[in-house]
């Protein structure tokens, strides 16, 4: 009888110990989240024929990707770089009226590089806002290197590191930056959806959409106007959708353009790397397909589509019922979708893709995907939002020792 009980207590104990070490480890590992994918939208451009090499097309309003093309694929992104330039001249100049003096050295090192400028001049001192804008609207490779020198006491190697930690901040996973100004370099690249996360980001600072919006203006005396051609009425490319970003341009990089496009509170982002810049036989061509295939995408955007707002009338919950335990999620009252014009409210509806959940999925951490609301028109999914884990979800010591007497004894 004795023996028996010692068994019994000895089992009991390495159970109960096993419990904590299980528990512990689960708590320990995890899992780790996928993250937060935006999910899919319809695209509606499938019939354009795009010469760009890279593209995104993005509704801010619904948080959806609306067109892209090989928009993962590593580029140059010329002169776009200057975005983040300002991000990181942004945030670590406190006082924009601060007084800066140009440096010989500093001009001399894009001497004979093609270099676009806003032609500043040795010994000449500009205001670090004024030199943000000789940097944005004409794209001027001085003002970008001067404003990296002054930032941080003339080592523009740190301006450099600090381009690269932003990016590594917002989450780009394939960029790398080797200069502010964006001049061809091996180790300097990027990709369509790393610069829409620092556009997103941009476009919160205070003064930037202010400035890319810029067609024409004067720095000391001297005109300057915007490389972007969308923005010039009297262009052939003006679109007038079109509320400005950032240009670029080298040989390698080809022609580049980041554009913001807006009516009515209605706002997308357009990200053109890579169009075509001389014909097979290298022959400059005519046409800027940069500007040119943003401009159609725009027009037919604004004029053959909207933004819809669909409610959520319920939210169901997710719950593991052997468990008896509620997954919390962040719910939704509503979802844009961009839909076309001619909509009708009385052919779509809303269908929940949940994942059945079980004793082996937990713990569940923050961000994990847990399913998806899906939006129909006509019985055709226009819209797939993905639904995600909102806080970390774990066993309680109750559930785990349960659940690990049920594997002793099934064992």
């Amino acid at each position: 009888m004795i023996k028996k009980f010692k068994f019994f207590f000895v089992l009991l104990f390495s159970v109960i110990i096993s419990c904590l070490l299980y528990k512990f480890i689960s708590i320990l590992l995890g899992k780790k989240s996928d993250g937060v994918p935006k999910g899919y939208h319809i695209s509606y451009f499938n019939d354009f024929k795009f010469k760009t090499e890279s593209i995104l097309f993005y509704n801010v309003n619904s948080d959806s990707i609306l067109y892209e093309k090989n928009a993962n694929q590593r580029r140059s992104p010329a002169s776009i770089t200057k975005i983040m330039t300002y991000i990181i001249v942004f945030e670590n100049v406190k006082d924009k009226n601060e007084r800066v003096k140009v440096k010989k050295e500093v001009l001399n090192s894009i001497s004979g590089t093609q270099s676009s400028l806003a032609g500043l001049k040795t010994d000449e001192d500009y205001s670090v806002s004024e030199l943000l804008v000789g940097m944005m609207v004409p794209s001027g490779n001085d003002a970008a290197l001067v404003l990296a020198d002054y930032t941080f006491g003339g080592n523009i190697g740190l301006f450099v590191d600090k381009m690269n930690q932003k990016a590594s901040e917002l989450g780009c996973e394939n960029t790398h930056f080797s200069n502010p100004h964006g001049l061809y370099d091996e180790n300097h690249y990027t990709t369509c959806y790393d610069l829409l996360k620092i556009i997103n980001y941009a476009l919160k600072i205070r003064d930037f959409r202010n400035i890319i919006k810029i067609c024409e203006t004067e720095i000391k005396d001297k005109k300057i106007k915007n490389s972007n051609l969308l923005l010039e009425k009297t262009s052939d490319y003006y679109c007038k959708y079109v509320k400005g970003i950032k240009t670029g341009y080298h040989s390698q990089a080809g022609c580049c353009l980041s554009s913001l496009a807006e009516l009515n509170g209605i706002e997308y982002i357009g990200i053109f790397l890579g169009a075509p810049a001389k014909d097979e036989n290298g022959k400059k061509l005519e046409v800027n397909y940069a500007f040119e295939e943003t401009k159609n995408l725009c027009n037919y955007t604004f004029e053959n589509l909207k933004v819809k707002r669909i409610p959520i009338l319920e939210n169901p919950k997710i719950r593991s019922t052997r468990m008896g335990i509620d997954v919390p999620y962040s719910s939704f009252s509503s979802i844009d979708v961009v839909v076309p014009r001619d909509f009708e409210d009385d052919k779509f509806k809303v269908k929940f893709e949940l994942k059945k959940i079980s004793e082996d999925d937990f713990p569940i951490h923050k961000g994990e995907k847990l399913g998806e609301v899906q939006i129909l028109y006509e019985n055709v999914i226009i819209r797939k939002k993905d639904i995600v884990c909102s806080k970390d979800t774990k066993l309680s010591f109750t559930n785990n020792y349960i659940q690990l007497l049920k594997k002793v004894f099934s064992n």
